[in-house]
């Protein structure tokens, strides 16, 4: 353990100088927890809902494939595609993600585990992003209460200045392995070193159902996450619709 511990912390060491504003709120819940051996194939897609043209009818949609390199690192590549106003969907970047597991699931009082990604858009002149961010985990009665913090910088040219700060927040009721309720929340106050007025922040939260069910003699297992964000401020888009779709199978 005392290994990924200290492999992660010099990642992070090395990002920390780089530290800058991100493109979007956070729109992920990521779980610190990684599967050994497991294979993900994941579907992911939001798209907003406002009066206002400005903030209407913007997607932002990923194709994942992830894998459980060893018990403490999982490895994803996204293809991201967008819509922003006025423009039709396209191949906006690709982005390498890794999560580093940095305790062993419920053996302290909270599961904690490193995010740290790199982002390449498709667009010569739009800069890279590298970001990173800690996991929190840890079980509160009946709730399973999960946090992301999320720190990101933009490098290349073009790139922005500043420290980005995004958050996400889910708190869920496991019912059923087939169907669990949760609020979730994502937020993007701005730069660490000066936020944006709370009125021009980007804050959401929603209900959702998860899920996780098996289909027949078919090896694996299907995860769904499925709901509807409000938005808090002006800032913020009126109403977002959120799909995630999973298949997990062992390799």
């Amino acid at each position: 353990m005392k290994a990924q511990i200290a492999a992660a912390l010099c990642v992070l060491a090395w990002v920390a100088g780089w530290v800058s504003v991100s493109s979007a709120a956070a729109q992920e819940i990521r779980e610190p927890t990684v599967e050994e051996g497991v294979l993900e194939l994941e579907l992911f897609g939001t798209r907003t809902f406002d009066n206002n043209r400005d903030k209407n009818n913007e997607q932002n949609h990923k194709f994942e494939i992830a894998y459980g390199v060893n018990s403490w690192w999982k490895s994803e590549i996204e293809a991201i595609v967008k819509k922003d106003l006025g423009s039709k969907l396209k191949y906006d970047a690709t982005e390498w993600e890794n999560i580093f597991q940095l305790t062993p699931q419920g053996k302290y009082w909270l599961d904690a585990g490193l995010l740290l990604s790199y982002e390449r858009p498709t667009r010569h002149d739009d800069p890279d992003e590298v970001e990173f961010g800690l996991l929190l985990q840890k079980e509160v009665g009946p709730l399973l209460i999960l946090t992301n913090t999320i720190f990101s910088r933009q490098i290349g040219q073009n790139s922005g200045k500043g420290i980005g700060f995004e958050y996400a927040f889910q708190a869920k009721y496991p019912w059923r392995r087939e169907l669990e309720f949760a609020v979730q929340a994502f937020g993007e106050p701005g730069r660490l070193t000066g936020f944006e007025r709370i009125s021009d922040q980007e804050h959401r939260i929603g209900p959702f159902l998860l899920g996780k069910f098996n289909i027949g003699e078919v090896p694996g297992s299907f995860k769904y996450t499925a709901g509807y964000l409000f938005g808090l401020t002006s800032g913020s888009p009126s109403g977002t619709v959120k799909l995630k779709l999973e298949y997990e199978v062992p390799f």
